[in-house]
């Protein structure tokens, strides 16, 4: 968040106005199915943030994106993860490509299905 501050001004002066939140579907309250609470807990709050930013800042045009890489072969994902790096940072990149003012505040997959709050 407070990066996000920071970098306001930037952001509303520049072309693409666009704030993209990293964060993990393990956030959704609605697809909440226990066990990790910190990490869930962590990752919600992040979500609510962003989404609160994402009202506050729509008068100035920026359209901030909340995304969730997917389950992704990394040390945290492990071997048994669904996808390559590769194959989410390609998804996240287009999908945040697409993002447009009306996606301010939603939450979205690397494949750019939208998840539940």
């Amino acid at each position: 968040m407070a990066v996000s501050q920071a970098l306001h001004a930037n952001l509303k002066a520049g072309a693409g106005k666009k704030l993209a939140a990293i964060t993990s579907g393990l956030g959704s309250t609605a697809q909440n199915g226990g066990q990790r609470y910190a990490y869930r807990s962590s990752k919600a709050a992040l979500n609510n943030a962003m989404r609160g930013l994402s009202r506050d800042w729509a008068g100035d045009g920026i359209a901030v994106g909340i995304f969730h890489p997917g389950w992704v072969k990394t040390d945290m994902g492990g071997q048994g993860a669904s996808f390559t790096p590769e194959v989410s940072v390609r998804g996240l990149r287009k999908v945040l490509g697409g993002l447009r003012r009306e996606d301010s505040g939603k939450f979205f997959s690397h494949d750019g299905s939208q998840i539940p709050w």
